[in-house]
């Protein structure tokens, strides 16, 4: 081959070949070539029906196209790629069924929408399997959440045990995040339901295409209303990327107090498959799992800085900086965020955690000190700073005693403004109980949180799943349609089976 198209007359430069597009055709191009070949299928037909292309001439492609389907793309395999794997799978069909029958394959289209087109519908289903993997999570959440809901645990602020809490509180409350990241994720997606195909290079075609039939076989909900915006846009990318990463951040916080309740406060163990040893120290239990976890959230913050900074200052056109570059970077934080999730759940699945330990550190922080100033203003009539103060003073008190229970502290104060607070329990358990307002740790809010995040998710799930079987629904109908064609059995649409005008 001396020239590649008609205005230039040289192949590209073979290391640069090399460097952006390969020498041959691996596991990852297969891959792609499949994706190639189900946009080729459903723009075949569309060019069948809507009278673009001759049906003995749409039937033969559609044949040819399957067998190297069938055949994992076997005949491509060692074939040069001078402009990169579509104009090489391309080539080959000119090549074999001759310009007159391949050379309108590529009519009213371009590469342009092509790969928009190819790239939404690689990331459907990494996407769904991530909205899953997150949606499970959430569930084992609930789960242990509902089941924790009475474990008593410290909660604190700047590193210091602030006031009591439940696990099922804590836990409910990683379960809102979660909830609010897969709606996230969910919305970042919807573009990925509208179809570039159609738009050609950036300005549409002037030839009479049906871009509805087309976004329907492939399964989109409808084509993309304008075609600058089909092929420049991947805003969608950023949006994933964004949404992946604050996920990857919500995570390492969890997997923060994870490691604390785990490490030196001890109250939470993990079982023996979920923890490593020590290559040196045989008393070691490492939960290296949340680590993983901790260190996985930089890598989903580095994709979405790495995508932006391409498409940062790109015309808003068709740009291989924005197509091309920036989309490389997104298919590493839709498998590591799922990963996470599938680690952390069964992080939370496997989590244990020892009741008395646990109610022993919220006794020993204090942590209802702010109670004890909340009872001295409602018994007592103290304004709430003098009620502030007094409560200091008797931790101090305790503190020096060494005896957790503040209440013990206020029993032997002489003043008996204090006589009304001698009688009532302080102790972390009944204070968490009484916290029922502003979405405290009492059960009645803990199970309003849960069933909020429940109801969420299963709307997530079920738009998921509807979403899904779209897809394997219209995959089945072009499939099915492809076939018909090809054995010319006129089953498909009705402008397919009154085509008689263009058969010999």
């Amino acid at each position: 081959m001396k020239s590649s198209t008609g205005r230039i007359n040289k192949l590209l430069n073979p290391k640069a070949r090399h460097m952006l597009f390969g020498d041959s055709i691996g596991d990852e191009e297969t891959t792609d070539l499949y994706w190639m070949s189900e946009i080729d299928l459903a723009h075949v037909l569309m060019l069948m029906e809507e009278n673009l292309i001759g049906f003995d001439e749409g039937r033969i492609l559609l044949s040819e196209i399957i067998m190297l389907r069938e055949n994992r793309f076997e005949p491509l395999q060692g074939r040069p790629m001078p402009r990169g794997l579509y104009l090489a799978y391309e080539a080959y069909l000119i090549e074999h069924l001759g310009p007159e029958t391949a050379g309108s394959l590529h009519l009213a289209r371009s590469r342009n929408d092509l790969n928009a087109t190819m790239t939404k519908m690689k990331a459907r289903i990494p996407v769904m399997n991530l909205i899953d993997a997150g949606c499970t999570l959430t569930e084992e959440l609930l789960h242990r959440a509902n089941e924790l809901t009475d474990v008593v645990i410290p909660i604190h602020t700047h590193h210091q045990p602030a006031l009591p809490s439940t696990m099922g509180h804590y836990l409910s409350a990683i379960a809102q995040f979660l909830s609010r990241d897969l709606d996230a994720l969910l919305n970042a997606a919807s573009n990925l339901r509208l179809s570039p195909l159609g738009a050609g290079a950036v300005c549409g075609t002037t030839l009479p295409i049906n871009s509805d039939r087309t976004a329907e076989l492939l399964g989109f909900d409808a084509p993309v209303v304008n075609s600058i915006d089909a092929v420049a846009a991947r805003d969608w990318v950023l949006r994933l990327e964004s949404a992946c990463a604050i996920a990857g951040i919500g995570l390492s916080r969890l997997a923060t107090d994870l490691l604390r309740w785990t490490g030196d406060m001890g109250f939470a163990r993990l079982p023996d498959d979920l923890v490593g040893s020590s290559s040196a120290m045989p008393q070691k239990r490492n939960p290296f799992l949340l680590e993983h976890i901790q260190g996985r959230g930089a890598a989903l913050s580095g994709a979405f800085v790495a995508s932006a900074n391409a498409m940062h200052a790109m015309p808003y056109t068709n740009s291989v900086a924005v197509g091309t570059e920036a989309c490389t970077h997104l298919w590493q934080p839709l498998r590591i965020l799922r990963e996470t999730f599938d680690l952390m759940r069964m992080v939370i699945h496997g989590l244990v955690i020892d009741r008395i330990r646990a109610t022993s550190a919220a006794e020993k922080g204090y942590t209802t000190a702010t109670e004890l100033a909340n009872r001295l203003v409602i018994d007592c009539g103290l304004d709430f700073r003098r009620a502030h103060h007094a409560a200091g003073e008797f931790v101090n008190e305790a503190e020096r005693k060494g005896n957790p229970d503040l209440l013990d502290a206020v029993r032997r104060n002489d003043s008996s403004a204090f006589a009304i607070l001698k009688e009532k329990g302080l102790d972390p358990a009944s204070v968490v109980a009484a916290g029922a307002f502003g979405g405290g740790p009492a059960v009645e809010p803990i199970d309003r949180a849960i069933r909020k995040a429940g109801d969420s998710i299963n709307h997530v799930r079920n738009a998921v799943s509807d979403w899904r079987n779209r897809i394997r629904s219209m995959e089945d109908t072009l499939h099915h349609s492809v076939t018909c064609c090809i054995h010319d059995t006129r089953l498909g649409q009705s402008n397919i089976a009154s085509n008689t005008a263009n058969d010999p």
